[in-house]
């Protein structure tokens, strides 16, 4: 029986791992965020409209609707509560209890945690089939090399085991004259994912049924809680490390963390100060400091900044820059909408085999591709690559003379298969079928005028 790894299990496991922050809240950073971005007017004039008027609650945020993190100076807090499961791929060696032959462990250093990924396309593996060579990743998945192992019956498979109860049982594929070993796919037993971070699911080789087993002991995990903080997995449970601080760090709310909703910010109508020399009587609403009498000196271009002059008073409207300086884009500003548009240079000839053109990040002119290069390394066909859809496609050519590496055959050539075989016994005294005819020294033809068989 053999291993085998599954790429379906490998994303559910990457979907089961802890995100970074321990407490959860991306949502509500997600909203801060989006308010921390706005010009200063376009924030007086969210508060003028009066969103969040029916909630009691500063502007709800978008994706929840609940009230939560607001603005950047959230954020800044919100990220003292990040918990790393790794720094490096070496934290990782011991995160999932197990691993493919073409899987690794892997640091995701846009998240700080531990995530499958796939080993390098071409790396040597191993199969768990005894009968193949030169076996390779491809696509995340242990690809069997050149099958070794003839078989006329299922029966000729059995010395092939290697007492795996999980991984499959041997089958002759196409018994006769040009059967071969292969694993029987509905023998291989395949254990139900458990979508938790400190517990997994997998076969005993031994018992040939499925365990559940303790993993990623003290690492950090979710406990789905976000009012906790510093989660760990302790014995196979996700466990709370500490009670999360809500303070945004804003004069107009009082902070609070609620169970099942996490840090609620709720207005008060406290005096403020907005900062802005330009106005004044500010004062705390629908969670706000709000500006009294503001200057805004709007001159209604989105594609302009426009300000008060904290000296003067004047009006200053600063065009926004939009140049992204590739000259493979085409730059422009919506005076609608303010989006700034980087339009790519397309270079694309229409063709799949050439290769995937671009854009001379220097000069701007267009740079052709690398034509796809269409070789399997089999003398036994005619590689070619095809229009539109850019595959390579390989043609067997039968009858082609080949060299099928046995001394023993001769008159090697190519069958309809792409498959070079001998044709002729030369060796008519080893007990061995060489030419794949089923018959064996005197018995085949070839060794009829051998002095062996005539003796």
């Amino acid at each position: 029986m053999r291993s085998i790894a599954t790429a379906w299990i490998a994303v559910l496991l990457v979907a089961a791992q802890p995100a970074c922050g321990g407490g959860g809240g991306l949502a509500r950073d997600a909203g801060a965020d989006a308010v921390a971005d706005l010009p200063a007017d376009a924030i007086q004039d969210v508060v003028a409209d009066g969103i969040g008027d029916d909630l009691g609650e500063v502007a709800p945020d978008a994706a929840t609707d609940d009230g939560l993190d607001r603005d950047a100076r959230r954020d800044a807090d919100a990220s003292s509560d990040v918990t790393c499961q790794c720094a490096s791929n070496a934290d990782c060696a011991g995160a999932f209890l197990a691993l493919g032959p073409c899987e690794r462990a892997v640091c995701d250093p846009d998240t700080c945690a531990c995530i499958r990924a796939s080993a390098p396309e071409d790396e040597p593996c191993e199969d768990g089939n005894p009968c193949t060579e030169g076996d390779a990743c491809r696509a995340g998945a242990c690809r069997p090399g050149t099958n070794r192992c003839a078989c006329a019956t299922t029966l000729d498979c059995a010395s092939k085991e290697d007492g795996d109860l999980c991984n499959g049982t041997l089958v002759c594929a196409n018994p006769g004259d040009s059967g071969s070993c292969q694993v029987d796919p509905a023998t291989i037993v395949a254990c139900t994912v458990l979508l938790e971070p400190c517990r997994a699911n997998s076969c005993n080789p031994v018992t040939g049924k499925c365990e559940v087993a303790v993993v990623n002991e003290g690492m950090p995990c979710d406990d789905l809680d976000p009012c906790t903080t510093g989660d760990t997995c302790v014995g196979g449970e996700c466990t709370a490390g500490g009670t999360k601080a809500c303070d945004d760090n804003e004069p107009c709310t009082s902070d609070a963390c609620e169970p099942g909703r996490g840090c609620v910010y709720r207005p008060n109508q406290d005096p403020c100060e907005d900062g802005d020399p330009c106005t004044v009587g500010d004062a705390c609403a629908e969670g706000h400091c709000v500006s009294g009498a503001p200057n805004l000196c709007d001159d209604r271009n989105a594609c302009t900044l426009d300000h008060c002059d904290a000296a003067t008073g004047a009006c200053v409207h600063v065009p926004r820059s939009v140049d992204d300086f590739n000259p493979c884009t085409t730059d422009v500003c919506d005076p609608m909408t303010g989006q700034v548009f980087h339009r790519p240079v397309n270079c694309d000839d229409g063709l799949a085999c050439d290769g995937t053109e671009s854009c001379d990040p220097v000069t701007g002119a267009c740079v052709s591709g690398t034509a796809t290069a269409c070789d399997d390394g089999n003398p036994c066909t005619d590689d070619a690559c095809t229009e539109p859809s850019g595959e390579c496609v390989s043609t067997p050519v039968p009858g082609r003379a080949c060299d099928d590496g046995i001394a023993c055959t001769d008159g090697d050539a190519c069958n309809a298969d792409g498959t070079c075989v001998g044709t002729v016994e030369l060796c008519c005294g080893d007990n061995v079928d060489n030419d794949g005819d089923g018959l064996t020294d005197c018995q085949d033809p070839d060794c009829a005028s051998d002095p062996y068989c005539n003796g």
